[in-house]
């Protein structure tokens, strides 16, 4: 990797930021560009660290912060949106505008790039995710704040499976008590509404929990990520 120094900029500068950041040596923005206050905290890093104090991020520098935990950056792609969509995810306008302010810092701080694997989803989506929850006891620690809408659909679930339904046949008994609460104003889920990400971890370079909800936090306040089994639920 090349050495950072003052007025570099890139993704890869973003790392460092974001590694000082976690040492308390640096509380400005992670811009990733190597102002001044980058360089005085580098310098803090290596007098600390009992190395030259030059301000610049390389060789004796870098490999110290690696022992403590620094990823040395693997640039995922320049330029455009730092996030793909899985086939068939639907964003809303409003989603896309957030989940690519979240991208984008978030590339900024790893290099990397971010998964959407759920949107926007129809009364039957939605059916077929909590299904899928249910079934396969995925996600058995989450539960919905709408606790009655949630054991409304979830007796639908209970119904087909006692009376030997099938998957499809279940899925449509849940999707009519779900398409029954949207036209009563009840939505058991912000993916109805088209307020509501999944996140998947699978990506490459892997994805950095702690700097994602980092993100989400400062851009959106707290309460708004949830870390679940198989992915982060990102509600706005």
């Amino acid at each position: 990797m090349r050495e950072f120094s003052l007025r570099m900029q890139g993704c890869d500068v973003g790392t460092w930021q974001q590694f000082l950041k976690s040492r308390s040596l640096y509380s400005g923005s992670v811009s990733g560009r190597f102002d001044d206050a980058t360089e005085r905290a580098t310098r803090e890093y290596q007098r600390r660290s009992r190395i030259q104090e030059d301000g610049v991020a390389g060789g004796a520098t870098v490999e110290q912060a690696r022992r403590e935990g620094f990823v040395t950056p693997r640039d995922s792609g320049a330029g455009g949106d730092h996030f793909t969509l899985d086939p068939g995810v639907v964003l809303s306008s409003n989603a896309r505008h957030i989940i690519r302010k979240i991208a984008e810092n978030y590339y900024l701080r790893t290099c990397g790039t971010l998964e959407v694997h759920s949107g926007t989803r129809t009364p039957q989506k939605q059916a077929q995710a909590m299904w899928n929850n249910w079934y396969y006891g995925r996600n058995r620690k989450i539960r919905y704040k709408d606790r009655q809408a949630e054991e409304e659909i979830y007796a639908a679930y209970l119904e087909g499976r006692r009376n030997g339904a099938g998957q499809g046949e279940t899925v449509e008994a849940v999707t009519r008590v779900i398409e029954t609460q949207v036209r009563n104003g009840t939505y058991i889920s912000r993916h109805l509404q088209g307020e509501a990400v999944d996140i998947l971890p699978g990506t490459n370079p892997p994805l950095q929990p702690k700097v994602l909800e980092e993100v989400v936090t400062e851009l959106l306040g707290s309460g708004h990520c949830y870390p679940e089994e198989d992915h982060f639920h990102i509600q706005f």
